[in-house]
């Protein structure tokens, strides 16, 4: 399912918001008519697998909730000396699910990036971590040259079968900081909420070196927009209750954006923000959070009971749906020319 943001909508009925125009459930995932308890189930089934050491999926399904499950014993408390290095691969377990429940970006925002990245007509793009290719996918159509970069093997399968019959599209299967670009330069980098697992010591100058004179560095991503009112003030007690120990180290899974070695072979960065809203139902929402690498990376016992809680609350507080609020941020940076640089 390809959940492009519209732009903020208002409401009219008491601040309950109709579901999204043009929103449609994938075929292979209907959440509507999953119930918790299937989906629970699959997550234990995947726990086991994961504990007996059975890895590979044993389904041929790309909808295979199991899919979410995989690294699990790879990342629980006892197993943590590098939170980033877990967390960053966590996403490639949820492979079928981030695919149909992570949401895209807006419009504007793509067309921002064209605009301020002046990027020719077929122009090369690198992106790096491009999942299943909810980025990939407007600038492809466009027809541009991309090549594009995850660490996570399902997740580059499921981005080559998806982009098949796209002749500009190449996917590899490999992280930014190994990849060898030989005597390729690109015209523009983009990193759709990536950027911050890199290597820090390294991600500007590299992206510098392989960006052409004047290519621009383009970093996006969605941010949730914490509202301490109604369901979201509400679960926060949930959270403290069930997982008071959930992994801190996600705050400072790397250094801000903007610092660090190579960020001065950049010019100012131009940032732009695009508010927007998306609605969801309990299930939906729970999948969503089955994205997310902080709740991937809980306990079992720990997971079981805040999806238990969180999906009671939703269906017992709210009338089943929940409001989330989001606002996409585009930070854009242009590479200086070499003589600026002397």
């Amino acid at each position: 399912m390809n959940r492009t943001p519209k732009a903020r909508r208002q409401t009219t009925d008491g601040g309950r918001q109709t579901r999204s125009e043009g929103r449609r459930m994938t075929a292979c995932l209907p959440w509507q008519a999953v119930s918790f308890s299937t989906l629970l189930a699959g997550l234990t089934i995947a726990l086991a697998d994961v504990r007996a050491g059975r890895y590979k999926s044993r389904s041929t399904s790309p909808c295979n909730v199991r899919t979410i499950m995989r690294l699990f014993g790879q990342g629980n408390e006892n197993s943590m000396p590098d939170c980033r290095d877990i967390l960053k691969k966590t996403f490639d377990t949820a492979a079928a699910l981030y695919n149909s429940m992570r949401p895209g970006y807006p419009e504007a925002l793509i067309e921002d990036i064209l605009r301020l990245s002046r990027i020719p007509t077929h122009g090369n793009i690198l992106e790096i971590g491009c999942g299943m290719g909810q980025a990939t996918k407007p600038f492809a159509d466009r027809g541009y040259h991309m090549t594009c970069l995850d660490i996570g093997t399902n997740l580059a399968d499921a981005a080559r079968r998806k982009f098949q019959d796209y002749d500009n599209v190449t996917i590899t299967s490999e992280s930014f900081e190994t990849w060898n670009p030989q005597t390729i330069k690109y015209h523009l980098i983009i990193a759709a909420t990536s950027f911050h697992w890199l290597d820090p010591a390294i991600r500007y100058t590299k992206a510098a070196q392989i960006l052409r004179p004047g290519g621009a560095l383009a970093l996006f991503a969605n941010h949730h927009i914490r509202r301490d009112e109604g369901f979201f003030a509400e679960v926060q007690s949930i959270y403290r209750s069930i997982t008071p120990a959930r992994c801190q180290a996600k705050p400072e899974v790397s250094k801000p954006l903007g610092t660090g070695p190579g960020v001065d072979l950049f010019g100012k960065p131009i940032t732009k923000l695009y508010p927007w809203d998306e609605q969801y139902t309990a299930d939906e929402y729970i999948a969503l959070l089955g994205t997310y690498s902080d709740h991937i990376n809980l306990t079992q016992p720990e997971r079981e009971r805040l999806f238990r809680a969180i999906t009671g609350l939703i269906n017992t507080n709210y009338e089943g749906f929940v409001i989330k609020h989001y606002e996409s941020k585009l930070e854009i940076r242009r590479k200086k020319n070499r003589r600026k640089l002397m």
